[in-house]
């Protein structure tokens, strides 16, 4: 766009599973999202936002047994989920390293239809339901390149507070199909503070293509999310 300023598109399809064998459940999702992007130079900070859509097409399966008592229950119904964020960062060189101190914003919208399970009994209806959480974070990064042989390797590391607020707490109002009996139910909530963390290399293996490996970690109190992450570029 001039001036060191970049802007583009993005689109793309996820399918997640999910199979809770214990209680004979599961759910399928094809999401389908598309998203637009900016970023550039602002003085001397680097200024990047963005905003993303998906459409969640979900189908759910479970079965209530008891002694006495079976039923199947199955639901079909959409979802969405929209996200805008934006980050100031202030890229700085010192001594073969990249440092970037960066504050970073965003806000995400989660909704469902409402829907109602086949089962006559046992089988849940819900009106629907949606949740809107911010985000806030601020840290920083490093990085640097070396050559080992003749390929180029670029290590890197994140760190960051996040603070989350808005519907933290997951809650959803259901009823009994049967007896149109209603009942809430409440998940495990968000931690407001965490402690973010990544570490890992990027490795350029020739015609236009890095190999990339990472450690992904959140930590709250007590509770802790781990991830390793390995990924493939190709460009051309």
């Amino acid at each position: 766009m001039g001036g060191g300023w970049r802007a583009g598109v993005t689109g793309g399809y996820m399918y997640t599973g999910l199979d809770a064998s214990a209680r004979t459940s599961s759910a399928n999702v094809d999401s389908y999202v598309i998203g637009a992007y900016a970023g550039g130079p602002v003085g001397a900070f680097a200024v990047r936002t963005g905003a993303t859509w998906m459409w969640n097409d979900i189908d759910t399966s479970r079965a209530v047994s008891f002694p006495g008592f079976f039923e199947s229950e199955k639901a079909s119904y959409d979802g969405d989920t929209g996200q805008i964020f934006g980050e100031v960062a202030l890229p700085m060189a010192r001594n073969g390293y990249a440092l970037e101190p960066f504050a970073g914003l965003a806000y995400v919208h989660v909704g469902t239809d409402g829907f109602k399970e086949n089962g006559s009994d046992a089988g849940l209806t819900s009106g629907g339901n949606n949740g809107d959480l911010g985000v806030g974070t601020l840290g920083a990064r490093i990085g640097t390149t070396m050559m080992w042989g003749e390929t180029m390797i670029v290590p890197h590391a994140s760190l960051a507070w996040q603070y989350a607020f808005g519907d933290t707490a997951p809650f959803h109002t259901m009823a009994f199909n049967g007896t149109n009996v209603g009942f809430d139910v409440g998940g495990v909530p968000l931690a407001q503070n965490s402690a973010l963390l990544e570490v890992g290399a990027d490795m350029s293996i020739g015609l236009g293509a890095t190999l990339g490996l990472s450690y992904i970690g959140q930590c709250a109190g007590h509770e802790q999310d781990n991830g390793l992450r390995g990924r493939l570029n190709w460009k051309f």
